[in-house]
């Protein structure tokens, strides 16, 4: 990947890759422990979800390998 970057309200990530990607499946997982914008965790310690090796969203998507202008919609929310 060559980058990802926050929007401006800092809630919608975008992934960039540095080039085309081949044909095959890909994996996207945010790990690590996440807080509020005041400060509050956002997962349950009980659960070690606190933690920087925790998945918090994962996703994945499949290229094929003829050329296709659409990209995927893997938009999500998540309610606070």
């Amino acid at each position: 990947m060559s980058s990802a970057t926050l929007d401006t309200s800092g809630k919608v990530a975008t992934l960039t890759p540095s080039g085309a990607l081949t044909a095959g499946k890909y994996r996207v997982i945010v790990t690590g422990a996440l807080k509020s914008a005041t400060g509050i965790w956002m997962g349950d310690p009980g659960q070690n979800q606190n933690i920087a090796a925790y998945e918090f969203y994962k996703s994945a998507f499949e290229v094929g390998a003829s050329s296709d202008s659409t990209p995927p919609d893997d938009s999500w929310f998540m309610a606070i």
